[in-house]
């Protein structure tokens, strides 16, 4: 995300929360090469409309943003 590509990730804790989410791009089950190509391919698919929206929510997901909520 800090780098505004969308992101294919396996759906893992809280990885995979937060790419459904934020709408950042898709995930996979662990392990099922399937799945990562099936992923992979819808990613491919709706790679303008993702990364728009990852555009959208970088500067809520940047470090800087994570530090000033910790600062409170």
């Amino acid at each position: 995300v800090s780098l505004g590509v969308p992101v294919l990730a396996t759906d893992v804790g809280e990885l995979g929360k937060a790419v459904r989410r934020h709408g950042l791009g898709t995930t996979y089950r662990p392990g099922d090469a399937e799945d990562l190509v099936r992923a992979g391919r819808e990613l491919v698919a709706t790679h303008a409309a993702v990364a728009a929206r990852v555009a959208a929510t970088r500067s809520q997901l940047s470090w800087d943003a994570d530090a000033g909520r910790l600062a409170g």
